[in-house]
């Protein structure tokens, strides 16, 4: 039952940050947070300001607890910190576009 728990949540993160990529681009912004596990942000400014508190640590992986890793498929961040993601021209997980 937990496998399928955490498949669950990873698919929620995937289309919440696939459908906050096409907002973003459709906006024409290159970079998108993901905020407090499931808020969507973005604006013209946001390559020019989201490292000017550093790194951070409060960013969450797969179970919404353990911190995020190079290995967690989609990754947000908790409570006053966003998880940046850039915005390519051809978006592709796994070798598939996902527009």
């Amino acid at each position: 039952m937990v496998a399928t728990i955490v498949t669950l949540k990873i698919g929620i993160r995937f289309r919440l940050a696939c459908r906050c990529a096409i907002t973003s681009k459709n906006a024409g912004f290159t970079y998108f947070g993901l905020q407090f596990y499931a808020e969507c942000w973005s604006d013209a400014n946001l390559g020019r300001h989201y490292a000017s508190n550093g790194p951070s640590s409060n960013c969450t992986g797969n179970d919404f607890v353990a911190p995020c890793t190079k290995s967690s498929p989609i990754c947000v961040g908790q409570e006053l910190t966003n998880y940046i993601y850039t915005i390519m021209d051809t978006p592709t997980v796994e070798g598939k576009s996902f527009e």
